[in-house]
Order: C-alpha cells, then sequence, then structure tokens
C-alpha cells in the first residue's frame, strides 16, 4: 500500500509531461529567437551580399508593386532613402546616382530598379510590412532595415517551430538543421534566401511528419 501511495505520488501525469513539453519549445524558441534578433540588430547595416537589392525589391512589394514587367519596371522612392541603399553601404547594381543638390529636393525619386527584381513578391511580405509601419514611425533606413530582418526572422523561425513540434521523431536532427551558421544568417536578413532556405526546411518537415503518420496508421491497422 505504502509502495503503491509512493509511485502515485512521484509518477507525473501525461498533462504535467505535456505542459513540461510545451515550456521547453517555448524556451528554446524565445532562445533561438533572441539570438535572431541579436544578429539582425548587431549585423553592420547592408552587410549581407546583395541585400540592397532585397531591401529596394521590397520597397517595391511596400508600395503594392507586385511583379516588375516590360515598361513597369519598380517604383518611386526617395532620393534621400535611395542614396543610403544603394550607395552609401555598398554600390549595388542599378545604382542611380544623383547630384547632392537633386537629392535633397523634397519631390527628387529615383526608380528602384534592382536585381532582385525578378523575384516573387512572397518572400519579401513580412519585411515589406515592417518597412511600412517603420516608415509610418519616421524611422530611419537603417533603422527600417533593422525592423524589416527582425520581422522576417520572426515568420520564419516561427513557421519552423510549428513544423517542427508535429514530428514524432527526429526534431533533434532537423533542429540543428536549422541552426546551421548560414541558414539562420539568411533568417536574419532581407533577402528571398532565408524565405527560400525556411520553405525548403518546413516541406522536407511536413514530408517527414506525412510518412510518419502513415507508419502510425499501418501499426494501428
Amino acid at each position: 500500500m505504502l509502495n503503491l501511495s509512493r509511485h502515485s505520488f512521484s509518477s507525473s501525469s501525461p498533462a504535467d509531461s505535456s505542459k513540461r513539453e510545451a515550456w521547453r519549445w517555448l524556451i528554446a524558441y524565445l532562445t533561438l529567437l533572441c539570438l535572431g534578433l541579436t544578429v539582425a540588430v548587431r549585423q553592420p547595416p547592408f552587410y549581407i551580399p546583395d541585400e540592397g537589392a532585397h531591401v529596394l525589391r521590397a520597397y517595391e512589394v511596400s508600395r503594392l508593386h507586385i511583379v516588375n514587367a516590360r515598361g513597369s519596371v519598380g517604383t518611386n522612392m526617395p532620393c534621400r532613402d535611395y542614396a543610403v541603399v544603394a550607395t552609401k553601404y555598398h554600390l549595388i547594381a542599378w545604382a542611380q546616382t544623383k547630384s547632392t543638390a537633386e537629392q535633397h529636393l523634397p519631390d527628387c525619386t529615383t526608380n528602384t530598379r534592382n536585381t532582385a527584381g525578378a523575384y516573387s513578391f512572397n518572400s519579401y511580405i513580412p519585411a515589406a510590412l515592417a518597412m511600412r509601419v517603420a516608415e509610418f514611425l519616421e524611422a530611419t533606413v537603417e533603422h527600417r532595415l533593422i525592423a524589416s530582418r527582425a520581422a522576417s526572422l520572426l515568420v520564419w523561425i516561427t513557421l519552423i517551430f510549428v513544423a517542427l513540434r508535429g514530428l514524432r521523431s527526429g526534431m533533434m536532427l532537423m533542429s540543428c538543421l536549422a541552426l546551421l551558421p548560414s541558414f539562420f544568417w539568411q533568417l536574419a536578413a532581407v533577402s528571398a534566401d532565408g524565405a527560400t532556405l525556411a520553405a525548403c526546411l518546413i516541406y522536407v518537415l511536413i514530408v517527414l511528419r506525412s510518412l510518419q503518420t502513415a507508419q502510425v496508421l499501418r501499426a494501428v491497422c
């Protein structure tokens, strides 16, 4: 009788185990998110190759210029902002320069033609939304960049964690894959590459989850 009572006190219920697992996932998620935000903030502006071009593409999406086609390439961007994105830190392809006097005119605009113009708009939606909010708050171009990086990271990390939680096994291996430096570095950037890598990993996780579910159903049946 005593042994039974000890066992009943020492053993944890399924509900308690589930809560502990949920807390572990939440802590891992917040830790990874904090690391990613640190990378997004500490990384110098436009340090990532071609990030300037991707920022211009995100700006186009923020202005609902979804597709670049012949006769409709790019949108208009204030010259002051364009000078920061395309020429101040690193000269990107298609950079269009104007005189200093022209750049300070209130109505001076420059077309956002860039080398990322052919990319699908889907990858830039988080960055574009954050860019509009930061612009509304009158943030500098550099701070808009940080906001766009943080928004992209938040969306892709969240989707990856949701997909990871559906796995019955192999979570540790797939988590290590998501933490590879190059993978993590791309997620904390304004770039279509990070979105593509995240989408590929999520697809693999969904396939693995489907296979594991099928194995369980076969075992039950």
